[in-house]
């Protein structure tokens, strides 16, 4: 049976007869070899077992890049929001509220900054990671050794630019990688 007769048969049942749901809208992943499989191939050529998984995804359609100069893209000047907005009643005027009238708690800062057991770090640099990208899984995986296994193997092929890896940004609490 080809791959095209096998995403039919799911279609079909996902989305009965409807006519705008096309098979080249569509493409069938393994996923447990992440890997796109081909219209043409059958099941043996793309080595599918019978309890294997596979996914039906939509396939997005290509985006139309603009031509978006930055005067396009720039929003209007504060002079005309002011000028179109002058005849307009303040319901809320805006209030200074100074922050040291908000008190971090320690145990938030506690878990922005996770305990990581250097045990856990040296294992994960042992199998061939960088120290810097280690920390970083383990501090975005809050020290679960595992958790971050998963991050530096999904993350495994980002480029290896070690002066961009700032740890900083963890004491800082702006964990945005």
């Amino acid at each position: 049976m080809t791959i095209s007769k096998i995403k039919n048969i799911v279609i079909t049942h996902f989305y009965g007869e409807n006519k705008t749901k096309e098979l080249i809208k569509f493409r069938l992943i393994h996923t447990s070899k992440f890997k796109w499989l081909i219209d043409d191939y059958n099941a043996t050529n793309e080595e599918i077992n019978k309890n294997d998984e596979l996914m039906l995804i939509n396939i997005r359609p290509a985006s139309i890049k603009e031509n978006l100069s930055e005067t396009t893209l720039k929003g209007p000047s504060e002079e005309a929001i002011l000028q179109v907005t002058n005849g307009l009643c303040v319901h809320n005027a805006p209030q200074h509220i100074p922050f040291a009238h908000y008190p971090i708690n320690e145990k938030l800062k506690q878990r922005c900054k996770p305990n990581i057991n250097p045990n856990t770090i040296e294992a994960l640099i042992e199998m061939g990671y960088s120290k810097k990208k280690v920390q970083i899984a383990l501090h975005l995986r809050k020290s679960n050794m595992m958790e971050a296994l998963e991050w530096l193997t999904e993350h495994q092929n980002d480029p290896e630019d070690e002066d961009d890896l700032d740890l900083t940004i963890f004491e800082k609490g702006n964990i945005n990688v």
